[in-house]
């Protein structure tokens, strides 16, 4: 078939027709059930720029609304991510990879009306669309490996799994592993205090011993007596200008 031909494939479809096959339509927020793939993201990019069409100054200005909806996706998908307690990416590190993603779908969409589903470049692309938009770092199993969590190997099974296609787990799934783990780690927390404090209990306690001690005055003692004396001790509780006498009787004999 001719060039010529090929340009008649879709004679009356229309490039939002086209991406709604491909691509899907437009959603208004990525869902929350997995990690997103990558149709999410570019269904979650028509819809902005749905938004920013209507935009005056977006289409003064379309450099900066296309940054602006990269930093948006990079929020709502790197929020679905911390949830699930899964390390990725830097945001600026995932910002560049949602613009990138943003600048395939535009570069297929330039020769829209001539690519044929059962060839490339489009068949690759359409099969790339249902594997996850994957923002982890390059070595995410030593980082989940070497966490100090002793639960890291069901984190590196979840994100296989969710690397398949079609993935599997969802964040319900994950939500509640996520509960479970947080209530075992609360629970070993309250045993180690009980622990704590019973061996306290079981230890000897310093005793502490009170002193009695009186003012005494040389009209308690008969300081005519034989043998005794009364000796004046400065009291450093007090002042220094000040003086207590305590009751230490010294034998003269």
């Amino acid at each position: 078939m001719s060039d010529k031909g090929q340009k008649r494939l879709r004679p009356k479809e229309g490039p939002e027709a086209f991406k709604d096959r491909v691509i899907g339509k437009p959603i208004d927020f990525i869902p929350r059930k997995k990690l997103p793939v990558r149709r999410l993201i570019l269904q979650r990019v028509r819809s902005l720029r749905a938004q920013s069409n209507s935009d005056k100054e977006a289409l003064l200005k379309p450099d900066k609304t296309a940054n602006e909806i990269a930093r948006i996706i990079t929020l709502e998908i790197t929020e679905i991510w911390e949830r699930a307690a899964i390390p990725c990416r830097r945001v600026d590190k995932v910002q560049k990879l949602v613009q990138k993603c943003i600048s395939e779908l535009s570069s297929l969409m330039k020769n829209w009306s001539i690519h044929d589903e059962g060839r490339d470049p489009l068949q690759s692309y359409m099969s790339s669309l249902d594997k996850l938009f994957d923002i982890s770092p390059a070595d995410l199993y030593h980082k989940l490996k070497t966490s100090g969590n002793p639960e890291w190997i069901e984190d590196w099974m979840f994100y296989e799994g969710q690397c398949s296609v079609p993935q599997a787990g969802s964040m319900a799934g994950r939500d509640k592993l996520l509960q479970e783990r947080h209530q075992r780690r609360q629970d070993r927390e309250l045993q180690a205090e009980a622990r704590r404090q019973k061996e306290a209990k079981g230890q000897p306690q310093a005793v502490k011993r009170s002193v009695s001690k009186k003012t005494v005055t040389s009209q308690d003692v008969d300081l005519g007596a034989p043998g005794y004396y009364l000796r004046e001790v400065p009291q450093t509780n007090y002042d220094e200008s000040e003086y207590v006498y305590i009751s230490i009787l010294h034998s003269t004999i």
